[in-house]
């Protein structure tokens, strides 16, 4: 069995486990039958049968709890149509992937796996286990594969200079002989005497909003995205800044108007990161357009003068769900992000 060694005489599981076990198998039949449209012809018992069918004896749970490194993903067999979210049917599917993955999530226990992430959208899940228990879980007939669970690392904002350095080297011509950048002043790219402009441009591009009087635009005419709910997958960032607070005193974040944020980084929410796209992209989608940014040093070549922005999103009624998956390392998993979807 790929290297794992069967026990010649199997002890069977306790009875009280295979009365839980029978159970479930009896219990996940009605499911299927009140959801039938969704789950198919798949068999519902495979994962319940091929535990009681693996007895997982004293010993060979010491064998395989040897050893726990390798950080897996593993995806079941048995996946089930998707099914339209909120409804009783998409309740009915999540309690029949629960009993999909209940044997083994129960086997994970017995051989002291860790980190262990569980999926509703994908029937699968995450672990940290040992090289043995992931050859044993590849073996096991409601399995479909047991893949790494790599580790994402962002791209580091040196990249580009090293690169540039590298390039330079091999030409025998130091970076430093360059002549100094003259900057490029783009007319217009600023607003004179400090005037505050409105960001990003698409806004009026798009006729969404304008800094001009009277335009007829979506917010001119009330469209806010009000009752919208947004997610995004990124960094951290501070949901407290000025710019996510609306007129009434409430966030764009705020749970009670559907928002959220979410920590799947292990650094926990209000970390400091990075925060560079996470800021952005909240910001693009929802900022409130009330605080003023001063940009000017925040580009390659730095603007002789001030350049006075004030960000607003695309639909700044609309409510934030914030999956921060890159901690302050800048690093995560391919668990993190399947949990943050889910």
């Amino acid at each position: 069995m790929r290297g794992i060694t069967r026990p010649e005489v199997p002890k069977p599981r306790a009875k009280s486990t295979r009365i839980s076990l029978l159970a479930a198998t009896l219990a996940v039949p009605a499911l299927v039958v009140a959801q039938s449209a969704v789950v198919g012809a798949v068999p519902v018992v495979t994962a319940a049968r091929s535990v009681l069918q693996r007895p997982m004896t004293a010993t060979l749970a010491t064998r395989l709890s040897n050893n726990v490194d390798r950080h897996v993903i593993v995806i079941l067999k048995s996946q089930i149509a998707p099914v339209h979210v909120g409804s009783r049917a998409a309740e009915l599917r999540s309690e029949v992937t629960a009993a999909y993955q209940a044997p083994l999530l129960s086997e994970l226990r017995e051989v002291h796996a860790t980190h262990i992430k569980t999926y509703r959208l994908v029937d699968s899940f995450a672990a940290t286990v040992s090289a043995g228990e992931a050859a044993w879980l590849k073996a096991d007939p409601a399995v479909a594969e047991v893949i790494p669970d790599v580790t994402i690392r962002a791209a580091q904002a040196s990249d580009g200079l090293t690169a540039a350095r590298s390039s330079e080297s091999a030409k025998s011509r130091p970076l430093s002989a360059h002549a100094p950048l003259t900057p490029n002043v783009i007319p217009g790219a600023c607003g004179p005497n400090g005037q505050v402009q409105l960001d990003p441009e698409g806004l009026a591009l798009t006729n969404t909003d304008s800094d001009v009087a009277n335009a007829q635009t979506a917010r001119s005419l009330g469209i806010t995205g009000a009752g919208v709910k947004v997610a995004w997958i990124a960094d951290g960032v501070d949901i407290g800044n000025v710019n996510f607070i609306r007129s009434n005193g409430t966030s764009v974040f705020d749970p009670a108007s559907g928002g959220d944020y979410e920590d799947f980084n292990g650094d926990g929410p209000g970390q400091p990161t990075g925060g560079g796209e996470a800021f952005i992209d909240s910001n693009t989608i929802a900022g409130q357009g009330i605080q003023t940014y001063n940009v000017q040093n925040f580009s390659a070549q730095p603007d002789p003068s001030a350049c006075n922005i004030r960000i607003e999103g695309v639909a700044p009624g609309a409510s934030l769900v914030g999956l921060d998956v890159f901690g302050y390392s800048e690093d995560t998993t391919e668990s993190n992000f399947l949990e943050a979807i889910n």
